[in-house]
């Protein structure tokens, strides 16, 4: 989301600063460069006008991961992974409504988000994915 800090080469930066290029904490590369970077907006849905579906906004408290991590409340879409106990696990699946909790963001009727990847992080998924499915097309 808008303001997220990122560790990045040169210190935490905010998300939306970041650039193609520019070389990010990777969990499995130490750092790694960006090769692409995307971004939304999530608008509020419904009469009830709340936040639904993968791309509703879920709060990751510091701490709440592991030791000092994250290092700050980070804000991500439920359908976004996190690595844990060695699988990635969509963050939405671990709400326990105290340390990761579904967000409010009251006063906003959008919330912005921005994407990254990087190579080695890629390059890791690719080699994660069951043999039966990379052998599946498309």
């Amino acid at each position: 989301m808008r303001g997220t800090r990122i560790r990045a080469a040169d210190g935490y930066r905010p998300i939306e600063t970041l650039s193609v290029g520019d070389r990010v904490a990777a969990h499995f590369a130490g750092q790694a460069p960006i090769t692409d970077i995307s971004s939304f907006t999530l608008s509020r849905t419904g009469p009830a006008g709340t936040w639904g579906g993968a791309a509703r906004p879920v709060r990751v408290k510091r701490g709440a991961l592991g030791e000092n991590l994250p290092a700050a409340d980070i804000c991500l879409t439920a359908s976004h992974a996190v690595f844990m106990d060695g699988s990635l696990v969509p963050v939405g699946n671990l709400v326990n409504g105290t340390s990761i909790v579904l967000e409010t963001a009251e006063g906003h009727d959008t919330l912005d988000f921005s994407m990254s990847s990087c190579a080695a992080m890629t390059y890791w998924m690719r080699r994660a994915r069951p043999a039966s499915r990379a052998a599946s097309p498309g």
